[in-house]
Order: C-alpha cells, then structure tokens, then sequence
C-alpha cells in the first residue's frame, strides 16, 4: 500500500510540475504580438480568421518607398474617379497628399498586421470593423459600380473580397482608406497645409477613440521622408 501511495504521489507531483512548465511556456514565450482583444461582436469563426492573419502577417516583411507608395495611392484614386465618372472629387491633390501622410502614420509605408493589440491591417492599417462597414454597408449600398468594379480588379481568382486582400494588394487598401474618408463631406485641406491634414486625420481617419494624435501624423511622416533622404 505504501509503495502505491509514493508512486500515486510521484505521479500527482510529476504533473504538477508538467502543468507548471507549460504555464511558464505560455506566460514567457507566446509572442505578445499575436494576442487580439476581440471584440464580442465578432464570431468564432471571425476570431480564428483575424487570428490567423496576425500569425501570418505579424512583423515588418517589406517597406514601400515614398514613390511607390505615393504611386499605390496615385492608382487607387484614378480607378475610384474613373470607375464612379466624377472629376476631381476623389482623386485629386489634396485627396493624395492625405493618403500619403495616413499611411506614414498608420504603417510607416510598412504594411502588416497591427503591432500591438487590435484588427487592423495593410498600409493604412484598416480596422476589421471598418472593412467590413465600408464594404458590406458603405460602397455596396452608395456606390454599387464601384462595388463591382472592386470585386473584378481586386478579387483572387474571381472569388469575394476579404480583409486579407488589404494586406496583399496595397492599391485596394488605398481605396478603402479613401473611401472611408468619402464618408464625410467635409472637404479636405489643401495639400500644402499639412497641418490642417493632419487635424483632418486625427478627425475623420483615426478618430477620438485612436492613440494617433495630429502631431504623429507630422512626425510620422517626417520621419518617413527623412527615411526616404538618407538612403
């Protein structure tokens, strides 16, 4: 009897000790990057997808330089006008020079899945619950041709679009970012003024509740073309 009580208590604290060290693993060695605080909107399944996408995604894989980025906004305002038959309402200096500055906030001209906790994805760093008003609300219900027209340009193999076609094709992420600033009808700063851009930024693009204040969108961007300068 004795000797099967010390193997039982053996046993009781070889588990202990088992169970301890995966407790450790978890706390000490899960990378911090792929924890999101979910939103109790979003269901299961929605979960394991977003999820997903921070595993693959995670981490800085490619940086666009000041052209190339300025040329991925330069396309996506094009199609947007020419797809809705308008001149100079979505695609035009002011409308640009903004992108630019929002993207030199949000990613740094480095797209990937949010740093830190949170859903937001690709160039402009677009929020999950924002791709899906914009697309399932916002330009399939406003702006049906531009709906279809996405849809053809921009989806893999002729299948839907998901939010991770804003982190594979920087142009669509583009136009997403402009459409959700064609949300409100304010019009935008000249893109000479860059201080008032940035207002509109913290305003209408990273709102009240977003950690990005006016002052980041200037230095972002600064730190953007000092990048640009000293290569």
């Amino acid at each position: 009897m004795a000797f099967k009580k010390k193997k039982k208590s053996a046993r009781g604290a070889a588990l202990v000790v088992a169970l301890a060290a995966v407790l450790w693993i978890f706390i000490y060695l899960t990378p911090p990057d792929f924890e999101i605080s979910f939103s109790p909107t979003l269901t299961p399944a929605e979960q394991r997808y977003l999820l997903g996408l921070k595993k693959k995604y995670s981490g800085v894989n490619r940086t666009l330089t000041e052209a190339e980025a300025r040329a991925v906004i330069a396309q996506a305002c094009t199609f947007i006008e020419e797809t809705k038959g308008t001149k100079n309402i979505y695609d035009t200096p002011a409308a640009r020079e903004l992108l630019f500055g929002t993207a030199c906030t949000e990613s740094g001209l480095k797209p990937r899945f949010q740093d830190k906790n949170g859903t937001a994805i690709g160039m402009f760093q677009v929020e999950y619950a924002t791709f899906s008003d914009l697309w399932h609300r916002a330009i399939k219900i406003k702006h049906p041709e531009l709906y279809s027209a996405i849809e053809k340009k921009y989806s893999a193999c002729g299948g839907a679009i998901t939010f991770e076609d804003l982190q594979t094709s920087d142009e669509l992420c583009a136009v997403f970012a402009r459409m959700k600033y064609a949300e409100n009808n304010s019009p935008i700063p000249p893109a000479s003024d860059i201080a008032s851009q940035a207002k509109y930024y913290k305003k209408h693009y990273n709102t009240d509740l977003g950690k990005a204040t006016h002052y980041s969108y200037i230095k972002r961007r600064e730190e953007v073309l000092k990048r640009e300068k000293n290569k």
